[in-house]
């Protein structure tokens, strides 16, 4: 759902539109000058021109990027927004959702991650080495964080190489999106503590 505005201070801001039509989803600034809202270019690209003029103006975007319902029209009116959540729960209905897999379950599916499958790795363990525990009867194979992953970690970082977000994903140990200094402190205090 995106809103669009224009001619801002006649009568609302964007503030003030926000705030008398409740909309709590993006408005989209199209303003280009022209003396007149009529006169903008965006409404005639968007076909908008069939469903009404005048602001603020509602539309919702489906999954292939295609305007598929839009209007001059107050969502707060029962009717209206109605009508909007059916159009919603239609794109939903025809989306291919068995296309959208995401593997390590981070909100980004496969085909737009950069690293679909850094569920498979530890944090802080960059040699993926493993260590036998045993707990009474039962073992399992655990990754081993130590100080070969920090050395590791060290040389990656101090190399000043652009580092590949799916190296980031996988192995970011404070959690901050980067591998830098911190990450490297971390990981070494981490070890120190024995975890």
């Amino acid at each position: 759902m995106v809103a669009f505005g224009a001619d801002w201070g006649e009568p609302y801001t964007c503030e003030q539109w926000m705030n008398s039509f409740d909309i709590t989803y993006p408005i989209a600034d199209f303003e280009t000058g022209m003396p007149n809202w009529y006169q903008e270019d965006i409404p005639i690209n968007l076909q908008m021109h069939q469903i009404g003029w005048g602001l603020p103006y509602n539309i919702i975007i489906d999954h292939n990027m295609e305007v598929i319902w839009g209007g001059v029209n107050d969502l707060a009116e029962e009717e209206v927004w109605e009508e909007a959540v059916t159009m919603i729960e239609s794109a939903l209905n025809h989306l291919n959702v068995e296309a959208l897999v995401d593997n390590d379950e981070d909100g980004t599916a496969n085909e737009c991650d950069d690293c679909p499958d850094s569920h498979l790795y530890a944090v802080g363990n960059f040699d993926f080495s493993e260590e036998l525990v045993v707990d009474g009867l039962n073992f399992v194979y655990a990754p081993s964080i130590e100080i070969y992953d920090l050395l590791f970690l060290s040389d990656l970082v101090s190399s000043g190489d652009e580092i590949s977000p799916c190296y980031v994903e996988a192995s970011d140990f404070t959690g901050d999106n980067a591998l830098d200094l911190i990450d490297i402190m971390a990981l070494a205090s981490y070890i120190v503590e024995g975890n």
